[in-house]
Parts: structure tokens; sequence; C-alpha cells
């Protein structure tokens, strides 16, 4: 059977900004994030800014990432993805919208956990936020 990628969305603070850009192929993430420990090569990723990263600041979705290495390091997990940019980014309205109950709230957790934070959606949800 063919792999099936899980599906996450991915926020992107302050903390890093610098050193990990939302494109730029990097995304550390603390070892306690439930989501971090199951996502593995070939997933996908939404990725939303909330620190004004090239001027995004709400939660909006810049890009996809497509999994294609994870690192567990002490300090946290290293999840490596190939970065592709959405033809114009989807504003956080428009993914809430898309996403379940459930969803919307861990969704919400994203700007309070502040700089890194991933959450697992479906793929129908997914699907809807980069269509």
């Amino acid at each position: 059977a063919q792999y099936e990628p899980r599906c996450f969305i991915a926020h992107f603070g302050k903390k890093h900004a610098s050193v990990h850009p939302v494109d730029g192929g990097c995304y550390p993430v603390p070892s306690w994030n439930e989501a971090s420990q199951v996502v593995s090569k070939g997933d996908l990723l939404l990725l939303c800014c909330w620190n004004g990263h090239k001027g995004l600041f709400n939660g909006d979705a810049w890009g996809i990432g497509e999994v294609t290495d994870k690192n567990v390091r002490v300090e946290g997990i290293y999840i490596y993805y190939k970065h592709r940019s959405l033809p114009k980014p989807v504003e956080r309205v428009a993914i809430e919208a898309c996403l379940t109950a459930k969803e919307r709230r861990k969704f919400k957790m994203g700007p309070v956990r502040a700089w890194a934070f991933l959450s697992e959606i479906a793929r129908a949800s997914f699907r809807c936020c980069t269509r």
C-alpha cells in the first residue's frame, strides 16, 4: 500500500525566526509536543506565521512543507522539509473555517505556545486550507 501522508500545522513564532525562517526548511519543535513524535518523512506541513516573518503576523499560512527528515536531539526535535510557496498566503480565518472544532482549539494554541507548536489535522482539512 502507498504511504498516505499525515498532515500537520506548523506554527512559526519569534524565538527561532531569524535562524529558522518559515521558508528555511528546518522546524525545531520541543519534544513535549505530541505531534512531533509521529511526524515522519513524506508528511505535509501547513506553515503558519505568527510573529511578523515576511510581514505575516496572524497565523496566516505562507507555504507547504514536505517532510524530508527528522532529527531527535536533546534540546528538541528538528523536522526538515522541502518548502513550497503557496500562490498567495492563506489567511487565518480561512484556515480556521477548514478545521474541525478540535483542530481549531489546537490551532489557537499556536500563538500561546509562541515559538513552535505542531498539531495534526485531517487530510480533508489540509486540502481545504490549500486549495
